[in-house]
């Protein structure tokens, strides 16, 4: 059983990133780093989520 549920909170996950891309690089961009500060906001909120729902589960 655990396979699917990790499947479908990665779709989850990606979904929640996609919609607050845009966002991020607005602020990337304020920072004048572009790549840099969006790699690290989205594992912040990566391993926020991540951890959240690992809570969730076990």
């Amino acid at each position: 059983m655990k396979i699917p549920v990790i499947t479908e909170f990665r779709k989850l996950a990606y979904k929640y990133l996609n919609k607050e891309r845009s966002a991020l690089e607005n602020r990337a961009w304020q920072v004048h780093d572009l790549q840099n500060t969006t790699k690290t906001i989205e594992q912040w909120i990566w391993n926020g989520f991540e951890y959240k729902m690992y809570k969730m589960v076990f």
